[in-house]
């Protein structure tokens, strides 16, 4: 059996392979829960305070990279009567200048580094909830109800805007560097 726990205190994830670095398995037990009113480390340990952790299910290496592009912030927009929708709202890693989102399978090329479009992103409410300096915009949400159902990697149908992509050469990312 081979296992990795990415959050402290959750149920982790089946594996057949796995990078193993100086400081252990990659990505086992990265991420820890901490209340934000105390500073403390949830911890299976305190059963009473966060026991409900081992009912969480973690996994890694799915979506590594969040894409969106231009296009379909544009499109977007359009949909919801020609309001401008900033990318912000939808948390990418990358915005890319092109007309439409890539297709899974695709492969993009960025200075040295290599993605692949793995899937496109299902969304969740954050989009349309208040964010920084972005108010609220249910707009945004109904848009992406109405207009951006598509079948998932065979788990159903979701509301998806962007796309997630693996990365298949690491390298160094820069501002404005071209896609090919």
């Amino acid at each position: 059996m081979l296992r990795r726990y990415p959050l402290k205190s959750a149920q982790g994830e089946a594996l057949t392979a796995v990078e193993v670095e100086p400081t252990g398995l990659r990505g086992d037990r990265t991420w820890a829960c901490i209340d934000r009113l105390d500073g403390t480390v949830g911890s299976a340990k305190h059963p009473r305070r966060w026991g409900r952790l081992c009912g969480v299910a973690a996994t890694t290496d799915f979506g590594a990279v969040h894409i969106v592009t231009t296009g379909a912030l544009d499109l977007l927009g359009q949909r919801i009567g020609g309001a401008s929708v900033a990318a912000a709202r939808f948390r990418p890693n990358l915005v890319i200048d092109a007309p439409g989102d890539p297709e899974p399978g695709q492969e993009l090329h960025l200075g040295d580094v290599v993605l692949r479009v793995t899937l496109p992103t299902p969304r969740c409410v954050i989009p349309g909830l208040p964010q920084a300096d972005l108010p609220a915009d249910r707009s945004v949400l109904s848009a992406l109800a109405r207009h951006y159902r598509v079948p998932v990697a065979g788990l159903g149908h979701a509301a998806c805007f962007g796309t997630y992509a693996d990365v298949v050469q690491p390298g160094r990312l820069r501002l404005g560097q071209r896609v090919r």
